[in-house]
């Protein structure tokens, strides 16, 4: 017996495991930030402009980062790519929702980072990167 998806179904399938592949990203950008003298502080920090993959610490700047995820059939372009002026836009503001919430970091120093994990056909890392201070031109 031959079973039928609808589109709906097939569709919802696809981001789940979109969504999942997006949590592995970030799983794996948290280990490699650890080892590099990163402390994290926050995951998945929400508010009503966005979301906020890693808020991390490291000689007392923050660093609030953005994690891009790719399988390296790249068939969604680079995870660079992905991050653009309107992306950037609803960090900041969520950056300022964060101030808001926890009051005792917003004297502190800030940057923006973005970290891109690229995964192999077995869903394991194949390369990460970070970009440090990220800026839109």
């Amino acid at each position: 017996m031959i079973k039928m998806y609808s589109c709906y179904t097939m569709i919802k399938k696809s981001q789940q495991k979109a969504r999942n592949r997006g949590r592995l990203g970030e799983k794996e950008a948290g280990i490699y930030l650890l080892k590099h003298g990163y402390s994290v502080i926050f995951t998945n920090f929400h508010s009503k402009f966005g979301e906020i993959d890693i808020i991390a610490e490291k000689n007392q700047t923050l660093i609030f980062t953005e994690v891009k995820t790719r399988t390296d059939n790249f068939k969604f372009g680079l995870p660079e790519e992905a991050m653009n002026r309107v992306k950037l836009l609803k960090i900041k503001r969520t950056i300022y929702e964060f101030f808001i919430k926890y009051p005792n970091y917003k004297y502190k120093k800030w940057r923006i980072d973005l970290v891109t994990v690229v995964l192999n056909s077995f869903e394991e890392t194949g390369r990460i990167v970070h970009y440090k201070n990220v800026e839109i031109n």
